[in-house]
């Protein structure tokens, strides 16, 4: 999709007044990823040679500034899915029929 810069612009100020990106999304007819991706000004990016999964987050404010990268093996049943969200999955179900439950 195109990001003509008026519906970029709006979408940022309904945002700043309090609007989620559902209800954004639902109003101007924009799907829900394109509205979270010029909210956050988030880039994707997809490197076919790289054999790890990367996720790098940087955030500048004027508070000041911090960045993070992840990168997991890929699951090698599906390479585009990282063998950490595999585990993640698996945990998910059992603690779903687990019994007894302590902790969080």
């Amino acid at each position: 999709m195109k990001r003509p810069i008026e519906a970029v612009r709006r979408t940022r100020s309904m945002h700043r007044k309090g609007f989620g990106v559902c209800e954004i999304s639902k109003m101007l007819r924009i799907p829900h990823q394109t509205v979270s991706d010029w909210i956050s000004r988030r880039r994707r990016l997809a490197d076919p040679k790289l054999r790890l999964n990367v996720h790098e987050i940087c955030v500048r404010s004027k508070a000041g500034e911090f960045a993070t990268e992840a990168r997991n093996v890929s699951f090698s049943d599906t390479p585009k899915t990282s063998y950490l969200a595999a585990l993640s999955a698996i945990r998910t179900l059992h603690r779903m029929t687990e019994v007894v439950c302590i902790g969080t």
